[in-house]
Parts: C-alpha cells; sequence; structure tokens
C-alpha cells in the first residue's frame, strides 16, 4: 500500500503488531484504538503517524521519519499514550494537540509540556524538522583556458544523478 493511502489501526484493549522492518508504505497510520506497536523504525514504511485519544503509539528503535518528511500527529488527550522507549526518534514535522512543534530536540518531559495530558512516555527524544538535503550545481568548461560557465541545472548527486527543479 502507498501513495496517500491511510490505514487506520484499531483494536480497542489489544496490541496490534508490524513486524516488516523494510516496510515501504507511504501512506498514513491512523492509531485509533488499542496500541499500534512497530518492531522498529524500518516497520513503520515513510509513513505519517496519527495517534488519536484513545490509542497508544509504541516503536520498538530508533524511527527516521526525518529523512521521508513523515509527519506525527498526536491527540492532546488522556487516554492517548506515545511511548519512545530509550529511542531516538525523528520527524520532518510534529503536532501534538493541534499545535505545530518547532523544529528542535525534545525530551519527553519537554514534549509533554506543550499539553495539558502526559501523553508522552519512556527516556527517548524526537527530533523535529526536516533533513538538509544537499543540490550540486551542474559547471561546464568547454577547455582549459576557458573560465567555467555555470549552468542552472541542479542535481541531487555530485555526478549528475536526478536532475532538480531550479
Amino acid at each position: 500500500v502507498s501513495g496517500g493511502a491511510t490505514l487506520e489501526l484499531t483494536a480497542p484493549a489489544h496490541t496490534i503488531y508490524i513486524d516488516n522492518t523494510d516496510n515501504t508504505y507511504g501512506g498514513t497510520w491512523v492509531v485509533s484504538g488499542g496500541t499500534a506497536e512497530f518492531s522498529d523504525g524500518g516497520a513503520v514504511g515513510v509513513a505519517d503517524i496519527e495517534v488519536q485519544s484513545n490509542a497508544t503509539l509504541r516503536i520498538n528503535g530508533a524511527w527516521d521519519g526525518k529523512t521521508s518528511g513523515s509527519t506525527l500527529t498526536v491527540a492532546d488527550s488522556p487516554g492517548a499514550t506515545v511511548d519512545l522507549g530509550s529511542h531516538a526518534w525523528s520527524a520532518g514535522a510534529a503536532v501534538f494537540g493541534g499545535v505545530s512543534l518547532s523544529n528542535d530536540v525534545y525530551t519527553v518531559a519537554e514534549l509533554n509540556a506543550f499539553g495539558a495530558n502526559t501523553v508522552f512516555t519512556g527516556t527517548g527524544t524526537l527530533d523535529v524538522g526536516f533533513a538538509p538535503t544537499t543540490y550540486y550545481l551542474q559547471a561546464n568548461a568547454s577547455s582549459a583556458s576557458t573560465p567555467i560557465t555555470l549552468k542552472t541545472i541542479w542535481y541531487d548527486a555530485p555526478a549528475g544523478g536526478n536532475q532538480m527543479s531550479a
């Protein structure tokens, strides 16, 4: 499943366990009841995650949502829990209780201070903000005696790679 599809994970009083460590899912996991537990960050895929008011999220390892630009959205509710464990998570963006978090690295205590409820647990951290992207400008020299002329073509790799928009 990919490309904007939403998968709702709901099993009140139960745990849904996702253990495909090479998951390529790219939509949104909506955790709306019970517990959604991912074996590690790879099991999340490149998806966004939304934790609703009566749900628990647990990822048993580091999660790199920053590279893919994934968003973590969490309800500020006494029934919501996000267990960071002792892991380092990252997200391209994060929203807690309807408020977008600034780009920064947050502890559990700092995250909980943004809301009215103690939603985040564990000793891990959440790093919020898009990963920097390096682009390469193609340079061209027609001969050793001619100065380099720059083209307005950007690439995502030094040897060309994929052409990027200007």
